[in-house]
Order: C-alpha cells, then structure tokens, then sequence
C-alpha cells in the first residue's frame, strides 16, 4: 500500500512540474478592433485581432511595424479574405450581410510593436 502512494504522489509531481516546465512564455490576448486605431502589442503575446464591422462593404488596412507573424488572412464565420499587399501593408476589402460580423486575425509577437489599423466604409 506504501509502495503504491508513493508511486501516485511521484506520479503527481511528475505532471505537476513537467506543465511548469513545457508551459510557453507566451501570454494569449484577444483585441477587439471597431474602428481606425494603433494597437501596441506587448512583448511575448500571441492572440486574435478581432474585427467587429456592421453591415456594408469595408476596405481595411494592416501596416505591421515588426511582428514575428501576423496572419495574412482574415477569417469570417464562412469565408477567408486574402489580402493585396502593398508595401508592408495588407489590404482587404470585405463585404458583410449581416447586421454585426466578427472577423479575426491572428498574431504572435517578440518584442513590443506597434500595428496601425485603418477601417473605412466603402458603400
């Protein structure tokens, strides 16, 4: 019976410090985007951009300072926007149906960086 706890608490410690040890630096954060604005991401971070646009059509600009990856699509509920690129830029032109869409992007960063998004409304 002795041999057999030992065993189970061995085990435990085991897992317990293996998830310390395995666990990535990085920290998940999601950001919510509704509008132009310059996001600061901060070092060791990796998440979701999150665009929330209304009903119409949008063009919406990427300019990505230095980010180790920032996803070049953006993805709806059912489609996928590749992007023009233009300079260090990314461009998307999306059209949405319903009244509020969420569209998301996703990052992994370094170092702090800044990324500026620009959202306008085309029809």
């Amino acid at each position: 019976m002795k041999k057999i706890l030992k065993y189970i608490t061995l085990m435990i410690i085991i897992i317990f410090f293996s998830n310390i040890i395995l666990a990535k630096p990085y920290r998940n954060k999601n950001l919510l985007v509704r509008e132009t604005k310059v996001l600061t991401l901060k070092k060791n971070t990796k998440g979701k951009i999150i665009y929330f646009l209304q009903r119409g059509r949008y063009k919406v600009m990427v300019s990505p300072n230095d980010t180790n990856y920032l996803d070049s699509y953006i993805m709806g509920e059912s489609e996928e926007f590749n992007p023009e690129m233009i300079g260090n830029s990314f461009t998307y032109e999306i059209d949405t149906k319903k009244s509020i869409e969420a569209f998301h992007q996703e990052y992994k960063v370094n170092k702090s960086t800044k990324i500026q998004i620009k959202i306008e409304k085309l029809e």
